[in-house]
């Protein structure tokens, strides 16, 4: 079984050479980002607010509907 002390050599038994390649690794992983997975990322879906056109609505309507529902509008129904 593997043990930590054989992961990794020791940086005070590391010679000149390998102590500044070590070196410029670290800092080059620093600069350079570590990429994400973009897969596994969740979404949340943000409510936009919507402006509703009210003309383009009320084009649809036969004018049978569109009389019912002014008539609604104005509080002309009594039916109650």
């Amino acid at each position: 079984m593997a043990k930590i002390d054989d992961l990794k050599k020791s940086v005070s038994d590391m010679t000149d050479e390998e102590l500044m390649e070590a070196l410029k690794t670290i800092r080059s992983n620093r600069r350079i980002p570590a990429k994400k997975a973009s897969g596994k990322r969740k979404t949340t879906k943000k409510s936009k607010s919507k402006t509703i056109n009210v003309e383009g609505l009320a084009s649809g309507l036969s004018p049978e509907v569109a009389a019912a529902l002014l008539k609604e509008l104005e509080g002309g129904n009594d039916e109650s």
